[in-house]
């Protein structure tokens, strides 16, 4: 019986390693951030709410996401939401087009699925950074479903100011649980995560509409 080349062993090695580093890639809860002290009523009306230890409004995960929240956010984050496997190559590609037509970085190009992991890692905006986001967005398609990613993201997105999360984003600026906000109020929360701190109900009006109705 003919030997097997080393090489052959060496690659498979690798292989098998790389496989391992991509099943683990992930911990086994992204987010372990504090959450507010929430009173609500038998009817979910909000009686009281404390800040949270680090000093965010951030509410509980809630049982489900309003449908409005998940195709507004959709359609102007990431269309393909639903057919990819957390990269979209078509975004990538004509955020690269742009990127490189400007000279600066003007477009990401990033999934849903990618800034959950850029939320739960906070790290710096760089080459490696998105390279490794895009690993790990491929490895939590895997590991949780469509309506559970979109659920971390509506939990965990920034809406200005120290406020994170729809639930205490939709609190904070229409005194209403997020359930019952209309699509215009809805659509208004969708576009902050992209830009909290220059979008502002209340300030910037031209602003949130400019950005609305670009989509």
């Amino acid at each position: 019986m003919n030997k097997i080349p080393k090489a052959f062993l060496i690659s498979d090695l690798i292989c098998f390693v790389l496989l391992l580093a991509f099943l683990f890639a992930l911990p086994s809860k992204l987010f372990k951030t504090p959450t507010s002290y929430v009173i609500e009523a038998s009817n979910g009306n909000l009686l009281s709410a404390a800040i949270a230890s680090d000093g965010q409004w951030r509410f509980p995960v809630a049982d489900s996401v309003p449908v409005k929240f998940k195709d507004c956010i959709i359609a102007f984050e990431d269309k393909r939401f639903h057919s990819h496997f957390g990269v979209d190559i078509l975004a990538m590609s004509r955020a690269m087009r742009q990127n490189w037509r400007a000279k600066s970085v003007v477009s990401g190009g990033s999934t849903l699925t990618m800034q959950v992991i850029r939320l739960s890692r906070k790290q710096d905006r760089t080459v490696w950074q998105k390279l490794l986001e895009v690993i790990l967005a491929l490895r939590l398609e895997i590991r949780y479903s469509k309506e559970e990613i979109i659920g971390l993201y509506a939990a965990n997105a920034p809406f200005g100011s120290n406020v994170v999360g729809l639930e205490a984003a939709s609190w904070r600026y229409y005194g209403r649980d997020a359930q019952t906000l209309s699509w215009g109020e809805m659509a208004t929360l969708a576009v902050l995560p992209n830009s909290p701190s220059l979008v502002h109900p209340g300030k910037n009006s031209s602003r949130l509409i400019k950005k609305e109705t670009i989509y």
